[in-house]
């Protein structure tokens, strides 16, 4: 959770939406979703890849080395980085976007690659589900959105009827949101208006939140209506494991 601070609070990024996949998503977890299931059988698709760019000529130590070829299959990629860092820079991006399905581009920046660079460590992780109840695209309408800044802007609003699992307290709102296949949850959690901020502050409470309320919760009462106009915290979930796959935030649908 200490990641999601960070990056949170960057430079930049404050006040933004943010979303990050905790470092303790492990390429172990893709495994056991790779072998789940037979043929044909993909209610989701989980990829969990990484790679590591080293300065071709460069003598790294073998320990080193060893533990990149245990961990990271093929080990290590050479690429010239004093040479040719921006080609360098390309090579690792259009992995990325392999990897990605096209979704990250441009990861490294223009510049952020120089003639000094002796290593890039990548980790990248794609999902990608339908959800267990298909949402009505002609029941999605324009509606107010409360901002941090108290400014209010219009979004497009999803308004379902379903049978989900639901849990309010004194602090906050959070339903949770299956996709197709039951291992894999959106978890929504709308801290009452007006105390996102504090509420955010305690990530680690919101993030055991998220843990907890996965499986947990009760289906809310015939006529609960749960309104999501203000910011939101939303994770995706492997509920088996209760494993966060993705926390962020949702502050302004406007924001590109």
């Amino acid at each position: 959770m200490d990641l999601y601070k960070t990056v949170g609070a960057g430079e930049g990024v404050a006040g933004q939406n943010t979303f990050v996949s905790p470092f303790s998503v492990s390429s172990a977890l893709a495994m056991t979703y790779a072998g789940a299931r037979g043929p044909g059988e993909k209610p989701f698709a989980l990829r969990v890849t990484n790679a590591v760019w080293g300065q071709k000529g460069f003598a790294f130590e073998q320990p080193f080395l060893d533990t990149l070829a245990t961990s990271y299959d093929p080990g290590i990629d050479v690429t010239d980085f004093i040479g040719a860092p921006d080609a360098s820079r390309t090579l690792i991006n259009r992995w990325v976007e392999s990897q990605t399905e096209d979704r990250i581009r441009e990861l490294l920046p223009v510049g952020i690659i120089e003639p000094v660079t002796r290593m890039v460590l990548v980790d990248a992780i794609y999902f990608n589900a339908g959800w267990a109840t298909t949402f009505d695209r002609a029941a999605t309408a324009d509606a107010p959105f409360h901002t941090l800044d108290g400014t209010t802007t219009s979004a497009p609003t999803m308004h379902p009827t379903l049978n989900a699992p639901y849990r309010a307290t004194d602090s906050y709102e959070a339903i949770e949101l299956p996709y197709d296949g039951g291992e894999t949850s959106m978890l929504v959690i709308a801290p009452k208006a007006g105390t996102f901020a504090s509420f955010e502050k305690g990530t680690e409470a919101a993030a055991a939140t998220a843990v907890v309320v996965v499986g947990e919760t009760s289906a809310a009462p015939v006529g609960t209506s749960m309104k999501v106009d203000r910011p939101y915290l939303a994770a995706i979930v492997d509920r088996p494991t209760k494993s966060i796959l993705f926390l962020g935030r949702i502050v302004n649908p406007a924001q590109k």
